[in-house]
C-alpha cells in the first residue's frame, strides 16, 4: 500500500521508572476514505439495487402474462361458448327468444277458441259424450268414491280437472285451461270442450250453429266454471 494512504499513531507509555525511556509503539492504519469516494460507492450500490429491482419486476410481469394466457386458454377449454363467433351468439339468442315467445308467453285475455275447434265441438253429440264418459269409468281400477249423485257432465269435468298432463287447474277456469292446453299442443279431449259448451261455460266462442241445443238444466246443475278443488280452496281460505 502506498505510504500516502497510511499514517501512524504514536502511543507513548511512560512508566515511573527511573533512568528508563518511554516506549513508543507505531501502529499503521488505513486512512479513512475520502467523501467523494463514499458518494461514488453509494451511487454504485443504489444503481445495482435499482437494476435488480427492475429485473425482478420484469420477471414478475412475464410470469403474470404467462399465467393470464394459461387462464384464458383454460377458460376457453372449459367454456366452448367463448370460442363461438358473434353470428353464432346472435343465432342462439334468437332461438331462445323464439322459444320464450312460443312456449312461455302469457295467455292473451279473451283469446277464445278458434272457429274450427268450436264448430268441431258443436258437432259432438250427447251419445259421443256418454261414450267418452263410459271409457273413463272403464279405465278405473275401482269405482270413483264421493261421486254419487253427481251429474255425468260434472264427472267428466272433474276427471279433466285432475288430469295433470294438461297443466295446473287452480287459479284458472276450466275453459281457459282447456284452451291453454290446446295452444301448448297438449291435446285436450274435444269431448271436454263439447261439455263446456253444452253447459254454457264457453268464453268468447263462436255462436252455435242452427239446431244446436245446450244441455238440460238438470244436467247443468252444480257445474262450476272452475275446478272443484279450486272451489274447496277458496272456501277454506275465506
Amino acid at each position: 500500500m502506498p505510504a500516502s494512504t497510511q499514517s501512524k499513531l504514536n502511543f507513548a507509555f511512560k512508566k515511573n521508572v527511573q533512568n528508563q525511556k518511554a516506549t513508543v509503539h507505531d501502529i499503521p492504519f488505513r486512512a479513512s476514505t475520502t467523501p467523494s469516494k463514499v458518494g461514488e460507492d453509494q451511487k454504485a450500490l443504489a444503481a445495482e439495487k435499482k437494476g435488480g429491482a427492475e429485473e425482478q419486476r420484469e420477471k414478475e410481469d412475464e410470469g403474470e402474462g404467462e399465467e393470464e394466457i394459461e387462464t384464458v386458454a383454460g377458460d376457453s377449454a372449459r367454456d366452448p361458448v367463448s370460442l363461438k363467433s358473434d353470428g353464432e351468439h346472435r343465432k342462439e339468442q334468437q332461438e331462445v327468444l323464439l322459444f320464450q315467445e312460443e312456449f312461455i308467453q302469457k295467455p292473451e285475455p279473451g283469446l277464445g277458441v278458434g272457429k274450427k275447434l268450436s264448430d268441431q265441438a258443436y258437432k259432438i253429440t250427447h251419445r259421443q259424450i256418454r261414450k267418452y264418459s263410459q271409457g273413463i269409468e272403464n279405465s278405473r281400477i275401482h269405482t270413483a268414491v264421493h261421486q254419487v249423485g253427481l251429474a255425468e257432465y260434472e264427472k267428466i269435468l272433474r276427471h279433466f280437472d285432475l288430469s295433470s298432463q294438461y297443466g295446473p287447474c287452480v287459479g284458472v277456469t276450466r275453459f281457459k285451461r282447456w284452451e291453454r292446453a290446446e295452444r301448448l299442443g297438449l291435446g285436450p279431449p274435444i269431448e271436454v270442450l263439447a261439455v263446456l259448451l253444452k253447459v254454457e261455460l264457453g268464453e268468447g266462442v263462436e255462436e252455435p250453429p242452427e239446431g244446436w241445443e245446450p244441455a238440460p238444466i238438470d244436467a247443468r246443475e252444480d257445474i262450476g266454471s272452475v275446478a272443484h278443488i279450486d272451489q274447496l280452496i277458496a272456501t277454506h281460505t275465506e
